[in-house]
């Protein structure tokens, strides 16, 4: 499971985000906090200059009381602004993120480097894992791609003219705080309006920045000269804010804030007018066109993640095997690495995940065990039918390529020739026939017995290994083979056995049919004419079973192959 909590900072007074200033330490100290009070798998603390988070994976509870007392933030006074996401919601979020999507600046670009160091920090202290680190990975890199094909930060083109209707009569100057891409489009539009326009700067050296016929003046002096304007208009990319209440301000004037986080402090409301961005009535095209283009970007990279995480839990290598032993050792030794200094900490702690990593991949390697393969079915081949009544398995040429160019064989058989499956549609009216079953139904591990051993167990398929199989082709196949008894079938049942398999033709003798439907009824299939299993008794196998895709059948022949570990100083 992954989830997020993370504080929304950004939303509170300005005065009051100070607490959230945190140095790599303090970052490092808290993500093996966590991970040790919340016995996560893995912990990801992502610090940025408008939200605090902490990403856990496989962990116990909520982070957000966790996070705050690592880092010493009060959790009563910061509950408000907190908030969480788990699993498809936590990936969709970090993806939009990464975007600049959910950044009060949209499309702000800097969050990618926030999430790539708060990864890196994250395996050099050793609370990483393969999942979250694949995840602000490709997290990064869709937020690369969209800001590479996208322009998040271009302005409404609407806005400006919204700006207008909502200026005062009798007003002839105008002041713009701030030198974004949208301050200069509304400057632009007011000057051509007859307005007189005065914008700040940050720096007056960059007065290129600056439209023609506006007059640039310096930001950090706005205190001297902004209650001589009868309206203001914010627009700039800070999270402090631009005009607060330690300024002289003249009674009235209008503050058009366009920023966000917003410019105005909200305390000033009722000393002067402030009208928000949200509050303008225009088409915002742009957003939308932003949005809209970055959507199939961002899918495509989070459908991809999410595949790599299904196969990545279902991956048991030793790789895999690897890198959480190194990981481990880096968490183990947090603390003794503390007495260095962090330029050497960082580095060592670099070469000590890389060395442990390659160390545990070789012994994990001269240790493992050989995957063997091997082929449980018989080949089809011409022959005559096992039972009266069923057609006789033909397999001929149609065409050659000596004589026509090219070969096809031409065959023919019943739904139970050879090796084959039977579903209960086989002896039950109305029985599920084999398309009905998912395809996992057809796959899992099998235990190799003897029927004399105890019946089923904890694995989902049981092979019967008598050695009958030898007589497959034989006249005498069919004659005197072994059976399994009510009482074997009962039990298998109960244990709660989905396919029970046979090297020989069938579960009881003769023509009769009652064991058959005894196991058939409870929805166990049965797998007949299994090749010989007896040099597979005791192993665990992990069984796949191929029928022919025969639309409502009620058995049909099937391709049976397993594999299986064996110690590799035995091979």
């Amino acid at each position: 499971m992954l989830s997020v909590c993370g504080i929304a900072f950004h939303e509170a007074p300005a005065g009051q985000r100070g607490v959230f200033s945190f140095s790599d330490t303090q970052l490092v100290d808290a993500m093996v906090r966590l991970k040790r009070e919340c016995r996560a798998g893995g912990v990801v603390v992502l610090a940025t200059c408008d939200r605090l988070e902490a990403w856990g994976q496989d962990g116990r509870g909520d982070l957000f009381e966790p996070l705050c007392r690592a880092l010493g933030i009060p959790v009563l006074a910061w509950k408000r602004y907190a908030y969480r996401f788990d699993d498809k919601e936590a990936v969709d979020y970090l993806f939009r993120l990464a975007s600049g999507l959910e950044s009060p600046l949209f499309g702000e670009d800097t969050i990618i480097s926030q999430i790539e160091h708060a990864s890196l920090l994250s395996r050099q202290c050793g609370s990483a894992t393969a999942i979250l680190q694949q995840l602000f990975r490709m997290a990064s890199t869709a937020g690369k791609r969209v800001h590479r094909d996208l322009n998040l930060s271009k302005p409404e083109p609407f806005l400006p003219e919204a700006v207008a209707r909502l200026i005062p009569p009798e007003t002839h100057q105008i002041l713009v705080i701030g030198s974004s891409a949208t301050a200069r489009l509304v400057a632009e539009d007011l000057l051509k309006r007859g307005y007189q326009v005065a914008m700040t700067l940050r720096d007056l050296r960059k007065n290129e920045l600056v439209p023609d016929g506006v007059e640039a003046l310096a930001y950090d002096e706005r205190s001297s000269f902004i209650a001589s304007y009868p309206m203001v208009v914010c627009a700039t990319k800070g999270l402090d804010y631009a005009v607060d209440g330690s300024m002289r301000l003249a009674e009235g004037q209008l503050f058009i804030d366009l920023a966000r986080p917003y410019d105005v402090d909200p305390a000033l409301e009722g000393r002067v007018r402030i009208i928000r961005e949200d509050e303008l009535v225009y088409e915002r095209v742009a957003r939308k066109a932003a949005l809209e283009g970055s959507r199939n970007l961002i899918e495509t990279k989070k459908e991809e993640f999410l595949l790599w995480m299904t196969r990545s839990e279902q991956r048991k290598g030793v790789e895999a095997l690897s890198e959480r032993a190194a990981q481990d050792l880096l968490y183990r030794m947090h603390e003794p690495l503390k007495k260095l200094d962090a330029e050497s900490r960082s580095a060592f702690s670099a070469s000590l995940a890389d060395t442990a990593y390659k160390s545990f991949l070789h012994e994990l390697y001269e240790a493992r065990g050989v995957e063997r393969w091997v082929d449980l079915s018989h080949p089809l081949s011409s022959m005559n039918a096992l039972y009266a009544g069923d057609p006789d398995i033909l397999v001929e040429d149609a065409l050659t390529v000596e004589r026509d160019g090219c070969a096809v064989k031409k065959i023919s058989f019943g739904s139970h020739a050879g090796t084959h499956i039977d579903a209960p549609a086989h002896v039950i009216p109305g029985g599920r026939t084999l398309d009905q079953y998912p395809l996992e139904r057809f796959v899992g591990k099998a235990r190799v017995q003897r029927l004399s051993d105890e019946a089923g167990g904890r694995y989902p398929i049981v092979l019967f290994a008598t050695g009958w199989a030898k007589k497959w082709g034989t006249k005498d196949y069919l004659t005197g083979h072994p059976v399994l008894t009510r009482g074997l079938c009962e039990r298998l049942i109960e244990s709660g056995v989905k396919v029970v398999g046979l090297d020989f033709p069938s579960p009881e003798a003769g023509d009769g049919l009652e064991l058959h439907r005894l196991l058939l009824s409870h929805e166990v299939l049965v797998l007949e004419n299994l090749c010989d299993l007896l040099p597979y008794v005791g192993r665990v196998l992990e069984v796949t079973i191929a029928p022919l895709p025969l639309s409502g059948a009620d058995g049909a022949p099937c391709r049976v192959f397993a594999k299986y570990e064996i110690s590799e100083k035995n091979t």
